[in-house]
């Protein structure tokens, strides 16, 4: 999956990978490279993520799932103050990306 976002935004000329992040990276040293956070990680990054995006006004997209309630409540309260596009089925995910980067 993160290998076809990668390859659509390298055949893509209006957009750019600002960062790419592995396991263990620190996202917060990364804010200054990117406008949107696009995520297909596990609930507990995700929510991570969320907290860092939120403070520096940076939007999602989540393709994440397994979302406790909490969690979910968490995501809401979230996209009252940044943009979040919240897709937990990939392919739903993966193709409204593609479909974002063809605009």
């Amino acid at each position: 999956m993160g290998q076809a976002l990668i390859d659509a935004v390298k055949h893509n000329p209006d957009v750019s990978q600002g960062s790419l992040l592995d396991r263990g990276d620190d996202l917060s040293l990364e804010l200054e490279k990117f406008d949107v956070l696009v995520d297909f990680t596990r609930p507990e990054a995700t929510i991570e993520y969320l907290s860092i995006c939120q403070g520096a006004g940076k939007g999602m997209v989540i393709g994440t799932t397994g979302f406790s309630n909490d969690e979910l409540r968490l995501i809401d309260k979230a996209a009252k103050v940044i943009p979040i596009v919240f897709a937990p089925n990939m392919s739903v995910g993966v193709n409204l990306t593609l479909k974002l980067l063809e605009t």
